[in-house]
């Protein structure tokens, strides 16, 4: 990884609460130490959440069509 410092978010009060965000930064400095960069992982995850959501919305959407 390069020399320049970044940030990565995990996630927002109350929907991620302290204890899981300390236990993500566990594993995010494991990665780190291992050489791995965190951040696509995190942003792979954030995509499929977003996702899931758009799809719940509109799946949402069709059934109150049908109504």
């Amino acid at each position: 990884m390069g020399c320049k410092r970044s940030q990565i978010s995990f996630g927002t009060y109350p929907g991620l609460s302290l204890c899981d965000a300390r236990a993500i930064r566990v594993e995010a400095k494991a990665k780190i130490a291992k050489g791995i960069n965190p951040r696509p992982a995190s942003t792979q995850k954030q995509q499929a959440a977003r996702l899931a959501g758009e799809f719940t919305s509109h799946h949402l959407l069709e059934v109150i069509r049908r109504i």
